[in-house]
């Protein structure tokens, strides 16, 4: 069986809002917290928890870092610094792949 899941993205989607709606689908959120580990990357946070807006019921990912809650403003990185990341992480190969794609 194959499995897809379809965003209808008309006016744009946010890095948490997908993350969001992955996660209330089933992905497994230590899974995700274990990959996202493997990144050089101290002082994030990730925070998921159940919510209901308007009536809709979903999950509330925030993602943050130190550097926001002291100073008011993430760390900027160039293209070829996150695929660096990206490649040293030891990611699945499709996640890679699909890391790099985007």
């Amino acid at each position: 069986m194959t499995r897809a899941a379809w965003f209808h993205c008309f006016s744009g989607i946010a890095g948490d809002m997908a993350l969001g709606a992955l996660i209330d689908a089933g992905a497994p959120v230590d899974e995700v917290w274990a990959l996202l580990e493997r990144l050089p990357v101290d002082g994030w946070t990730l925070t998921v928890e159940p919510t209901l807006r308007g009536g809709i019921a979903g999950t509330d990912v925030r993602v943050g870092s130190a550097d926001q809650a002291h100073h008011g403003h993430a760390h900027h990185r160039r293209a070829s610094e996150i695929l660096a990341m990206v490649d040293g992480a030891g990611f699945p190969d499709r996640m890679a792949h699909r890391a790099r794609a985007t």
